[in-house]
């Protein structure tokens, strides 16, 4: 069984901050991935979320120009192009990292997905590893809300959204996760239709003096 000073489990968004200092210690370490190098910040998240956002921006100014003076004539969107460019984008940002991390010297790199046999000890797939330390620095998954009749009609997560090629003409956006205010922003400029649904914990003050 080999053993490492330090394992690491995931590549969540401060992997390229705190792993290079890691290595700088001299410490052994390996990591342990299973999907997509980068986790959620770069796959579905953080990353192409704010892409869209910009876009939407740059549309919106462009739309806007009669407040600045100027005026832009038969202006088209291509919704394919705008989803390409951050799937493309958030693709290599992850298998950049991948490959960097891959071809290091400084830490082995374990494909797979851990689980823990002991204490110290985790196993992936058909390899045992031991450590001193181990971190768990996974993303997230998008939580599939329990709400009667969903499983009816044809509903998307923040993954399957960033995966469309063709715009959606009525958008319904359930809660108000970071993700979700991001793609609220973005389709309220590429889609006419768009509507969020939020559960208030209690009512703002607004709300109680009838505002």
């Amino acid at each position: 069984m080999k053993s490492y000073d330090m394992i690491w489990i995931g590549t969540g968004q401060a992997t390229n901050t705190i792993l290079p200092r890691l290595i700088e210690t001299g410490k052994s370490i390996a990591v342990i991935k299973g999907g997509a190098f980068g986790g959620t910040c770069f796959n579905d998240g953080c990353t192409p979320t704010k892409m869209l956002v910009a876009a939407a921006r740059a549309i919106h100014m462009a739309g806007s120009g009669s407040d600045f003076g100027f005026t832009i004539d038969n202006m088209t969107v291509d919704f394919k192009a705008i989803m390409d460019r951050q799937k493309g984008s958030c693709q290599s940002a992850s298998r950049s990292m991948m490959i960097g991390m891959q071809c290091s010297k400084a830490m082995d790199v374990y494909r797979g997905y851990a689980a823990f046999d002991g204490t110290h000890t985790v196993r992936i797939n058909d390899d045992v590893i031991q450590g001193e330390t181990i971190l768990i620095h996974t993303g997230a998954r998008p939580h599939e809300i329990q709400i009667p009749g969903l499983d009816s009609v044809e509903w998307l997560n923040n993954t399957r959204l960033l995966d469309l090629d063709e715009l959606p003409k009525h958008l319904v956006i359930l809660v108000g996760s970071y993700i979700g205010l991001n793609l609220l922003r973005s389709f309220v400029v590429l889609v006419a239709d768009v509507t969020m649904l939020k559960k208030l914990e209690k009512p703002s003050p607004d709300c109680l003096a009838g505002k």
